[in-house]
């Protein structure tokens, strides 16, 4: 049926396809993961709370790049939303 010179162009909704996610259903689905909101008690109220955990544990393990990173960081935390 192929020759040794096929080639297959799949385009970018073939993921769509499988079940997999688009690129603006993945950043909507990563920006609601990273709406944590606490109460005033510390007590979680929204968001993802195992990513929150986790999120936190590996930024214990940051130390001495904490700096840095926020500096990096500081455009992306002020946006309200990571799609447009």
């Amino acid at each position: 049926m192929y020759n040794k010179n096929t080639v297959i162009v799949v385009g970018a909704g073939a993921s769509k396809e499988a079940g997999l996610p688009t690129g603006a259903e993945l950043a909507y689905h990563i920006s609601q993961l990273l709406k944590f909101k606490l109460g005033r008690d510390g007590s979680f109220q929204d968001g993802d709370q195992d990513f929150y955990k986790q999120l936190f544990e590996q930024w214990q393990k940051i130390g001495d790049y904490k700096p840095y990173l926020i500096t990096q960081m500081s455009p992306l935390l002020q946006c309200n939303s990571l799609i447009s």
